[in-house]
């Protein structure tokens, strides 16, 4: 007898493979949002007028200059005031690296939690593949769900850059303020802040772009949990199997 093992394989249908949805908070997206909302607050813009225009985003004022300069583009310095937000490090706590899996069966009720959460933008899911989990669930019928907690430390970079050293002092305490007070609001969000909210003040100049720029920095320590969703579709009855062979000769 001649054995002839074969290197082929199972593929499940393309319908069915399992999908992947992933919890999102970037607090480049989230805290320049909070920012804004407090400077609004605060009246700012009334009290100092000449620098109303405080842009507050997650793109850095020297990377615009930088490219206006290398483009040969006339520099625009109205980028300042500027508050960057920089997310600039992040590890995953090492205690929870491999204890944060749950398995579940999701039905109609958590699907649609899912669908809201997308809906939010707080979920990362193709629009197709929510459509094949809510048809999937139609019936009544529940999906196979493994859910992954991943649990990191982020340090969080406020950059704060002007050309007057007073504006850029006043912007640095209301950053401070601006995040102590969103502290529940930023939790919820998925980022908790996890230790003082200090920095530098002042001390930082810059002349590079012909002008003095003053700077500070506010730095925040978080933690930042999400969950990522793994769904493994019913496969149902298998009725054919399409054959494609290939054998080894031994």
């Amino acid at each position: 007898m001649i054995a002839k093992p074969s290197n082929a394989t199972i593929v499940r249908p393309a319908a069915t493979h399992p999908i992947y949805a992933t919890e999102y908070a970037n607090p480049e997206e989230i805290m320049p949002a909070v920012i804004r909302d407090y400077l609004i607050g605060s009246g700012f813009s009334a009290m100092y007028s000449n620098f109303a225009n405080v842009r507050v985003g997650a793109t850095h004022p020297f990377a615009v200059l930088l490219y206006q300069e290398i483009t040969g583009t006339k520099l625009d310095l109205d980028v300042f005031p500027s508050i960057t937000v920089n997310d600039s490090d992040d590890s995953e706590t090492d205690q929870f690296l491999s204890s944060n899996l749950q398995q579940a069966m999701f039905g109609q009720e958590e699907i649609a939690a899912i669908a809201g959460l997308a809906g939010a933008g707080e979920l990362l899911i193709a629009s197709a593949n929510l459509a094949a989990l809510q048809t999937a669930v139609a019936s009544g019928a529940a999906i196979a769900t493994s859910k992954l907690t991943i649990i990191s430390g982020h340090t969080i970079d406020i950059n704060i850059w002007a050309d007057n050293k007073k504006v850029t002092r006043v912007l640095y305490d209301l950053v401070k303020h601006a995040i102590k007070e969103n502290m529940d609001s930023l939790r919820t969000s998925g980022i908790d802040i996890t230790g003082p909210v200090g920095g530098r003040p002042s001390g930082d100049v810059n002349l590079d772009f012909g002008s003095m720029l003053f700077g500070a920095n506010v730095t925040v320590q978080a933690t930042i949990i999400t969950d990522h969703y793994t769904f493994d579709l019913p496969v149902g009855t298998i009725t054919t199997i399409d054959t494609n062979p290939t054998f080894l000769e031994v």
